[in-house]
C-alpha cells in the first residue's frame, strides 16, 4: 500500500505539469480561444 502510495505522489505532479503546459500552449496557439478539440484532448490527458 505504501509503495503504490509513493508511486502516485511521484507521477501525479508530473501529470498535472504535463496538462497545464498543454492548456498554456492551446492558448497561444488559439489566442485564448482553446478548441473543443483541444479541450477534450487535456481532460484525457489529465
Amino acid at each position: 500500500m505504501d509503495e503504490i502510495y509513493k508511486i502516485n505522489l511521484t507521477i501525479l505532479p508530473t501529470m498535472m505539469q504535463i496538462c497545464i503546459l498543454n492548456l498554456q500552449y492551446n492558448r497561444q496557439a488559439t489566442n485564448g480561444q482553446p478548441l473543443a478539440r483541444d479541450k477534450y484532448k487535456n481532460t484525457l490527458s489529465f
